[in-house]
Parts: structure tokens; C-alpha cells; sequence
């Protein structure tokens, strides 16, 4: 059994563990307040700056979604299960190719499909994974679209990515 050690704080007189400057860990933290020398913490997101190179990298990207969107818009529903997407977003569109590692093909419309968030997401670990096999089981109607439209982003890609080269492997048997 471990050891306690009571608060130096006369006010306090708690058993604790370990100390810090002889104080229980709520004693220390109001001295540090006191005192100023607290980390102050806000709620508040850093804007991370885009450098000019990654702003013209991802140029056009806005409009690509935005396309995207309305046309999703009108025809609410997933691709593959045909379920209803209620208010489509940029979560909404999945490209085939990450975007990330494939900047030829981003902004490509054969590069993308409407699908649920749940697809979306299953879709992506699973293709960084280079779980083809288990897209193929998993999620067939996903599966069946990125393979029908993949040779038409490979015709246009520059990029020679080992998630690229995986993929052609895997569905042309190379």
C-alpha cells in the first residue's frame, strides 16, 4: 500500500499519494493561479496558416466539393446502399484516390463517389490499410464503383503511389 501524505495547506488537511510543492494537486492548483504561474487554456482553434504552396495545391478544391454537393443535393442518396444522405456535405463525397497523395486526380469527377458517412469512413481505413479483399467483402457496392471508375483516374494520374500500385496489382492481376 502506497504512502499518503496530508496537504500543507492548513485549510485542506486531504491524504494524498504524492505531493507537489507539498500541496494535494487542487491546493497546487489554485496556488499556481495565485500566483500567475498557471498555463492558461482558451477554447479557442488555432487557424493553421496554409503556405502559398499548399493553398495552390488544393486550388480548386472548394469548387470541386461544392459541385459536388448540388449534385448530390438532388438526388440525396448513397451510391452504393441507396440510403438516404439527409443534408449532404463534403463528408459525403469519397474520393477513390486520397487526395492527400494523389494532388493529379484530386479535383478529378471520376475520382469521387456519394456515399454515407459510415461508408465513407469504413471505405477509407480500409483502402490505407490495402484491404482491398475486405472493401470487396465488406462493402461490394463500393467496391463495385471504384472499380469501374479507377481506370479512368489512373488514365490521368502522375502520381506513382504505393496505394496506386497496389491497387492496379490488385485489379489487374499484375
Amino acid at each position: 500500500m502506497r504512502k499518503l501524505y496530508e496537504c500543507g495547506d492548513e485549510n485542506c488537511g486531504n491524504k494524498v499519494p504524492i505531493l507537489s510543492k507539498g500541496l494535494c494537486t487542487g491546493c497546487r492548483k489554485k496556488q499556481r493561479i495565485e500566483d500567475g504561474s498557471a498555463p492558461v487554456y482558451t477554447n479557442k482553434i488555432k487557424k493553421t496558416k496554409r503556405s502559398a504552396k499548399s493553398k495552390k495545391e488544393r486550388e480548386g478544391l472548394p469548387e470541386y466539393f461544392q459541385k459536388h454537393i448540388e449534385i448530390l443535393s438532388k438526388n440525396p442518396k448513397s451510391e452504393a446502399s441507396g440510403k438516404f444522405i439527409p443534408k449532404p456535405w463534403s463528408g459525403n463525397i469519397a474520393h477513390i484516390l486520397p487526395k492527400s497523395n494523389h494532388k493529379s486526380v484530386m479535383c478529378d469527377d471520376n475520382n469521387c463517389m456519394y456515399l454515407t458517412l459510415e461508408e465513407h469512413t469504413q471505405f477509407d481505413e480500409l483502402l490505407l490499410k490495402f484491404e482491398f479483399d475486405k472493401i470487396r467483402i465488406y462493402l461490394p457496392k463500393v467496391w463495385e464503383l471504384a472499380e469501374k471508375r479507377l481506370p479512368l483516374v489512373l488514365q490521368n494520374l502522375k502520381e506513382n503511389t504505393k496505394l496506386s500500385i497496389k491497387l492496379e496489382e490488385f485489379i489487374y492481376g499484375i
